[in-house]
């Protein structure tokens, strides 16, 4: 079966690189370091905002909650350096056809 000049590179691009950044998309290490920070974020967002309305100041579960926020802080910081590190050494998929209004509705 032949296919189309475009097609293989494109096919290869899928199979072959799925872990990097191509031309169609972002690879699955990419999303997965957008999503760990999105989940990462809202945990600590919670965390201080459970000690705020949930403890009384100065208690054991509001020092854990505190903890918890820390940690969650320093590992996003981690992983904020990974993000750009892979964004550096990966290629950015090129922009969707189109004007800026048509490719947000």
């Amino acid at each position: 079966m032949l296919l189309k000049p475009g097609t293989h590179r494109v096919a290869q691009g899928i199979f072959s690189t799925a872990m990097h950044s191509v031309c169609i998309g972002y690879g699955s290490i990419a999303k997965w370091l957008h999503w760990a920070t999105a989940i990462l974020f809202l945990a600590s967002y919670s965390s201080i905002y459970y000690r705020r309305w949930f403890t009384e100041v100065k208690s054991f579960e509001s020092m854990i909650a505190f903890q918890l926020h820390l940690s969650v802080g320093v590992t996003i910081a981690v992983i904020v350096v990974l993000r750009i590190v892979w964004h550096i050494t990966n290629q950015t998929p090129d922009p969707e056809p189109g004007t800026f209004l048509e490719q947000w509705l």
